[in-house]
């Protein structure tokens, strides 16, 4: 059974609902502005307001009482509404119907107004579209400007599903009816694989936040270690890893971070896996970082018991890299203890030079 909208009047049709299976397209509009998230805006922090519940029945072309009443009664709920529009029906429309925009705008209200029964747009898609048509209709999105935020956003909200619902990777993998004997890697339904799964840079970006999550940490760890496992075999460059990771972009926090652990592991991993590779995790680190920089990291992570093992480690590492590269003085000066001035005997660094001439002096007499 599904709806029809007529003016005002929602009616009752006995036109069958079309195949939940369809493929879907994305809208060329959206609702959000840069700000928004799908769920949230500054609207539903005032509050359900009748201004809002106007301006969203305007689009409609149906009265602001009838759609009043709904939210006030909770007499349709958002799935209802979903269907008096027509979101789930013709693959040529599904997310193309321009009323999914004021759909979103009665979901945020509606949620607003009743909290037990909050529900989300991807939500919604899931229950009334397969996975493989809904990740189809996102990666297509994600390369038009004018829908690649909303598609990056139900990607990583989509994402966020499997996580709390512990889908492993090869669980998703059949989700999105993905089937090795049925493409040819070599040939071009490998491009076909590729746009049917989430990016790698957006699967990295939801395990960075749901390891920060009680509830979904020990979940984020174990596709982690899939993931990690995927890239050896590929023999995925740690460089290339530390970028994707945004390590490089961790500034002084770089050895607190515990997807750094993660990296560090990776490398050693790595190095014993592809002995005839030459990689350094200092080397790399030095890539993005200036000699300074790292040297001071290394400081601020001997003060605390957690991050201690790994700043001597990598201090070790820093010298003997020094070793092959700086004589003494151009240490000194890297370390920025040249400009120092009349603050030279109050830097944190001058204590790692003094050192690193030590370990220098020790190298040349064998000990």
């Amino acid at each position: 059974m599904s709806y029809r909208l007529d003016r005002g009047n929602l009616d009752r049709s006995d036109s069958p609902r079309k195949d939940r299976h369809a493929v879907l397209d994305i809208p060329s509009r959206i609702l959000f502005g840069p700000h928004e998230t799908l769920e949230n805006d500054d609207e539903e922090q005032r509050g359900v307001t009748f201004t809002t519940v106007e301006s969203v029945t305007e689009s409609l072309k149906i009265s602001s009482e009838q759609l009043k009443l709904w939210l006030k009664g909770g007499t349709k709920s958002t799935d209802d509404v979903f269907k008096a529009f027509s979101l789930d029906t013709a693959a040529e429309k599904g997310l193309a119907n321009p009323q999914l925009q004021a759909w979103i705008g009665y979901m945020k209200l509606f949620n607003k107004k009743n909290p037990k029964k909050q529900t989300s747009l991807v939500t919604t898609l899931a229950s009334h579209f397969e996975y493989d048509g809904l990740a189809k209709a996102i990666e297509a999105a994600k390369a038009v400007p004018q829908t690649a935020k909303l598609a990056k956003r139900l990607e990583f909200e989509l994402i966020q599903r499997w996580l709390t619902q512990e889908k492993t990777p090869d669980e998703v993998f059949r989700l999105l009816k993905l089937d090795f004997r049925r493409y040819d890697l070599a040939g071009d339904d490998s491009a076909k694989m590729s746009e049917l799964i989430p990016d790698e840079s957006a699967l990295v970006n939801m395990l960075i936040k749901a390891k920060g999550v009680a509830s979904t940490e020990k979940l984020a760890q174990r596709v982690q270690a899939e993931q990690t496992k995927s890239w050896l075999q590929s023999e995925r460059m740690p460089d290339d890893l530390f970028t994707l990771l945004r390590l490089d972009k961790a500034d002084n926090d770089l050895l607190a971070n515990p997807i750094f652990d993660a990296w560090i592991k990776y490398a050693d991993d790595f190095r014993e896996m592809y002995l005839k590779i030459s990689m350094d995790p200092i080397a790399t680190i030095d890539e993005h970082y200036s000699i300074a920089q790292v040297a001071r990291m290394i400081v601020k992570a001997t003060e605390s018991p957690k991050t201690q093992k790994i700043a001597y480690r990598l201090n070790t590492e820093q010298y003997r890299d020094w070793l092959k590269r700086y004589h003494p003085a151009e240490a000194f000066m890297n370390l920025e203890l040249g400009a120092a001035g009349d603050k030279l005997f109050r830097s944190p660094l001058l204590a790692t030079w003094l050192k690193y001439v030590d370990f220098t002096t020790g190298v040349r007499k064998g000990r």
